[in-house]
């Protein structure tokens, strides 16, 4: 497992295989064409307990941003990719 730390302060633990999953890999390149299957995307890489606490994470007024919610996604995305 792997401890993410978005900008934001969102925490959680991933798998670290996740980095080098290709189904994962497909379900982002399908997000990119089609948005709606980024709730797919979250669910994926961070469970659905996850999705929920990052929901929380990010809500204000009631809501989710929807802006800041992708960049949360992607700021996730890009630090699997990272190594330690």
């Amino acid at each position: 497992m792997k401890t993410i730390r978005t900008g934001s302060g969102f925490e959680i633990e991933v798998k670290e295989s996740l980095g080098n999953d290709a189904e994962f890999f497909d379900l982002v390149c399908d997000a990119d064409e089609n948005p709606t299957l980024i709730r797919k995307v979250l669910v994926y890489m961070i469970g659905e307990d996850g999705r929920k606490a990052l929901y929380e994470h990010l809500r204000t007024d009631g809501t989710v941003p929807l802006d800041a919610l992708m960049r949360e996604v992607k700021e996730i995305i890009d630090l699997l990719g990272k190594k330690k």
